[in-house]
């Protein structure tokens, strides 16, 4: 993929995440961002084709932000803090039916995104945690395996309108508060001492 290619997939990215994905059209998409349909259709064959390549290099993206994280040593929970302000920025930015749309209409690449959570991120929460038990963080008497997968497959509940119906939340506000609950839930004493001194700092 070259840079033109990752220029004009960020770029139609940014217009699913606005309008949805069912409703634009490649017309759409072309005017949006003020490139013609020959160009576009250089790179992807159809719409089908454009919307897995964005995903595609949304994952990788998201992949190279975590593994950012995790060479850069920092404490088991300030990861999971770094992780959190990614996806609620992720979050804010997406339309309500993007996931909707995806699993109805894109079940390849619903199923490739399915395979990244399953795969990828489940490692990357459970190797979270066996660093949070190493520094005195998280609970030793935790399973991380298994918590790793309640923990990736819970967070499927923040994106269903009907769960949160009537409390006036957006789905961004549900994840953070969803995360806090889980670092709370695994962390030692000297972990929640280490969330709440962090949390009180950002605040500031």
């Amino acid at each position: 993929m070259n840079d033109k290619e990752e220029q004009i997939l960020r770029l139609a990215r940014d217009v699913f995440m606005r309008f949805g994905l069912k409703s634009v059209t490649m017309d759409d998409v072309c005017r949006e961002i003020g490139i013609s349909k020959k160009t576009l259709y250089q790179y992807v064959g159809d719409k089908a084709e454009l919307i897995q390549k964005i995903l595609e290099l949304d994952i990788k993206e998201d992949e190279a932000m975590i593994c950012e994280s995790e060479s850069n040593n920092l404490q088991a929970i300030d990861e999971l803090l770094a992780i959190q302000k990614m996806v609620q920025k992720k979050i804010n930015a997406i339309h309500t039916s993007v996931l909707y749309d995806l699993k109805k209409y894109y079940p390849e690449t619903w199923a490739m995104i399915t395979r990244h959570r399953s795969g990828f991120i489940i490692n990357a929460i459970e190797q979270n945690m066996i660093r949070g038990q190493q520094q005195g963080l998280y609970r030793t008497d935790i399973n991380p395996a298994i918590l790793a997968r309640i923990y990736v497959y819970r967070l499927e509940a923040v994106f269903d309108p009907a769960v949160f119906e009537g409390l006036n939340m957006n789905p961004s506000e549900i994840y953070a508060e969803a995360m806090r609950y889980h670092i709370r839930g695994i962390a030692t004493s000297k972990g929640i001492q280490y969330l709440e001194k962090t949390l009180s700092n950002s605040s500031q």
